[in-house]
């Protein structure tokens, strides 16, 4: 397309070097990006089960950098749309939103492990507790030594209670909202693309 004549080829090698220099320059910013989140993560030495906030700015970040990859891959096939009647093309646009969807989770993966770990330490304690105390309230059933039984049901009740709060915290440092936000914006446009093809076939154009 560009050697019709040799000024638009000149033209059009000096934009496409200047393209693919960006292209790299904006690839090593995202994986150092990225793997400077993972190190900061990495520095949390402790972690509060029950205030995770402060880790769900970083998920923002890597959410942030999946969509802006994800608007400028859309936006090359809006350019080029001739590409997209090519399998080979639309495979290789496909394993990209997998990249994409990989650049948001794997630099969460290992502070996600982390908080797996603390949360099953701490089941594992209200569990031990929650053992502790119903082997206690059985103990007193049979002999009928009903003194203090009214506080250690309260416990028993507490501990439960302790437990599902325990069990109902998130392991991935974000927000419910973000998957859903980071999804929509790889998925929805293949998506659409795909119903188009398929209503394309269907009514015969």
């Amino acid at each position: 397309v560009i050697s019709t004549t040799p000024l638009q080829f000149a033209l059009g090698f000096v934009l496409l070097s200047l393209n693919f220099a960006f292209l790299g320059t904006l690839i090593h910013h995202t994986v150092r990006q990225l793997r400077l989140v993972s190190a900061v993560y990495d520095r949390a030495r402790r972690l509060d089960l029950f205030n995770l906030t402060p880790l769900y700015a970083f998920s923002a970040l890597a959410a942030r950098t999946a969509i802006a990859w994800a608007f400028a891959l859309y936006l090359s096939a809006v350019l080029f749309p001739q590409l997209l009647g090519n399998w080979i093309a639309v495979v290789v646009l496909l394993l990209q939103v997998v990249l994409l969807m990989a650049v948001f989770t794997l630099p969460l993966i290992g502070i996600h492990r982390r908080i797996s770990s603390a949360k099953d330490q701490a089941l594992h304690e209200v569990s031990a507790s929650l053992h502790r105390a119903i082997r206690e309230l059985n103990r007193r059933t049979e002999p009928l030594a009903l003194e203090d039984m009214d506080a250690l049901n309260k416990l028993v009740t507490g501990l439960i209670a302790s437990r599902e709060v325990v069990a109902k915290v998130p392991t991935w440092p974000w927000s419910p909202g973000t998957p859903l936000t980071v999804a929509s914006a790889l998925l929805l446009p293949v998506g659409l693309y795909l119903v188009q093809r398929l209503a394309e076939r269907l009514i015969g154009l």
